[in-house]
């Protein structure tokens, strides 16, 4: 499992792909994430601008390590045919970045 101090910002990725394996732009993309202090978010791509499109199918969030233990995050689509990317956790120190 990545490990992240306290304070840092990371960089979630995303990549959605078809039924072949060839990455595709779904109609709606979203992440939600529980950060260690067990609170959810879900944010949407088109709508918050925290999500960028690196390129076709790939995605990415910057969010900040402000709570320390395990967070689990989670790229979707509701739109039919989409692929998700694994279910994903990284765990964030109690100790601050220098």
């Amino acid at each position: 499992m990545n490990r992240y101090d306290f304070g840092n910002s990371v960089q979630l990725q995303g990549a959605f792909r078809d039924g072949d394996g060839v990455l595709y732009d779904p109609s709606a993309v979203k992440i939600s994430y529980r950060d260690g202090a067990n609170t959810l978010t879900t944010k949407v791509y088109g709508v918050d601008e925290e999500i960028v499109q690196v390129s076709t199918g790939i995605y990415t969030i910057n969010v900040f390590a402000n709570h320390a233990g395990t967070w689990y995050y989670r790229w979707f689509s509701d739109t039919s045919g989409a692929e998700v990317a694994i279910d994903k956790k990284f765990y964030v120190s109690d100790t601050p970045a220098d």
